[in-house]
């Protein structure tokens, strides 16, 4: 999965890099940088913890925080994620440059070399120029994501986090963080961010937050939960069906409500027709829903599908693309059914 390399710094970026979904669609920026980027100076020894940050974010969120903490707080956020000086903002600039032309959303390819080069952009922001500018912390996060640098980036967000725990685009880097805690094996560390990026994104955004934390919720075994959350984002644009829809019609067969499984797998293996994992998850929830007529049509799908496919969805590492385990069962019992048949060139 490529990052969006525009509009680095208030992008949700990571999220899906750790979905698990079989395409990498981008989300487009969702803001941009501050056209105005005066960084102040804060040690890292004299900031919050993230886990103060955390629940100073969670108190602002229930009116909870007292309002002269919660000015002075904001008061220091927006400081930080602001730049004025003209040297840093070039420097800013230049590494978002660089970014964008190493990492391409539309071929899914990468320019280690380029990217390394804005990694160097941003290296010289948050170290020399305005140690105190959260949006460098947080560009630097989104490039080591795409060169696979996933505990360097959790750090950066980490640290863009603990200078604005109160910036209005927080959510963002609660999100990206916890997906790449996801991509980093730890779905536990991710699912707290992850609230709470989901309790602090508006309505315009909400349906990032739900993914990811959908993600984390299938990392767990959450299946119920996870099928909600993706649900809920579902029914926010019932008609635009999106690669994500297949892990929520894979969590829908592995909680046994299979005939709602079976119309959501439909709907993606229609617009994605010659993606093998699309095509497997119809077959299986087909011959799951349906007894002997499921069987039958399963089995007829399967008859006229190219042999390209039938290789391709021979191939599937199931357990590698992270199919609930009642969903594998049901692909690899209706793979056994057709097994003999295809091996004879039925």
């Amino acid at each position: 999965m490529l990052l969006p390399t525009t509009r680095l710094q208030s992008a949700g970026v990571s999220l899906l890099l750790a979905s698990g979904c079989w395409l990498g669609v981008v989300p487009p920026g969702l803001a941009d940088p501050p056209a105005e980027p005066a960084a102040v100076s804060a040690p890292a020894s004299t900031l919050m913890t993230l886990e103060q940050v955390r629940t100073i974010s969670a108190l602002q969120e229930m009116g909870s925080l007292p309002s002269e903490e919660k000015t002075a707080l904001r008061r220091v956020s927006l400081e930080n994620s602001q730049l004025k000086d003209k040297g840093a903002l070039k420097v800013l600039k230049s590494g978002q440059e660089y970014a964008a032309r190493g990492a391409d959303p539309e071929t899914q390819t990468l320019d280690v070399e380029v990217l390394r080069k804005a990694e160097e952009r941003f290296n010289l922001l948050v170290e020399d120029l305005a140690p105190s500018f959260s949006g460098g912390y947080a560009n630097r996060a989104n490039v080591r994501v795409a060169l696979k640098d996933y505990a360097g980036a959790v750090e950066d967000y980490e640290m863009a986090l603990r200078l604005s725990p109160l910036s209005d685009d927080a959510w963002v880097n609660w999100l990206n963080r916890g997906s790449t805690l996801i991509a980093l094996g730890q779905p536990e560390r991710a699912l707290p961010d992850l609230q709470r990026s989901v309790e602090l994104s508006k309505a315009a955004a909400e349906k990032l937050s739900l993914l990811g934390r959908g993600s984390a919720l299938h990392a767990l075994g959450r299946w119920e939960a996870a099928a909600a959350d993706y649900g809920a984002v579902v029914s926010k644009a019932p008609s635009d069906v999106q690669p994500f829809w297949l892990r929520y019609g894979l969590e829908l067969l592995q909680v046994g409500r299979t005939q709602d499984a079976l119309g959501i797998v439909r709907r993606v293996a229609a617009k994605f027709d010659i993606e093998p994992e699309c095509q497997l998850a119809l077959y299986a929830a087909t011959n799951a829903a349906g007894g002997e007529r499921g069987t039958a049509e399963a089995q007829r799908l399967w008859s006229v599908a190219p042999g390209e496919v039938k290789q391709r969805v021979a191939e599937l590492d199931l357990a590698q693309r992270q199919w609930p385990p009642a969903a594998a069962d049901a692909a690899r019992t209706f793979l056994r059914s057709v097994a003999s048949a295809w091996s004879s060139g039925e």
